[in-house]
């Protein structure tokens, strides 16, 4: 995965949502980005719901750069039910 910029967090495909972003919507999953207590999450689940989280993994830190990583690694992330996302720090679930 190449280093993630600026233009990283402008993508179109980047949704803003409370307390962080979907970036990524089909008909299978969902994947978003959400802000925590201590890092920033990235988070696979059923779409049309808010409840079910299948997935979860940390990028540790709230700054600027720990989000474009993992708005960078949900966008690029292909099939996220049964594969782990590039560059994560801790799975949580």
């Amino acid at each position: 995965m190449t280093a993630p910029t600026m233009d990283t967090l402008t993508d179109p495909r980047i949704e803003p949502i409370d307390n962080g972003f979907r970036v990524q919507s089909t008909d299978e999953h969902v994947v978003e980005v959400w802000r925590t207590l201590f890092n920033w999450r990235l988070v696979v689940m059923p779409p049309n719901q808010e409840f079910v989280v299948t997935h979860g993994y940390c990028y540790f830190g709230l700054g600027l750069e720990t989000l474009a990583r993992a708005v960078a690694a949900g966008l690029a992330w292909d099939n996220p039910l049964t594969t782990k996302p590039a560059g994560f720090d801790k799975q949580a679930f």
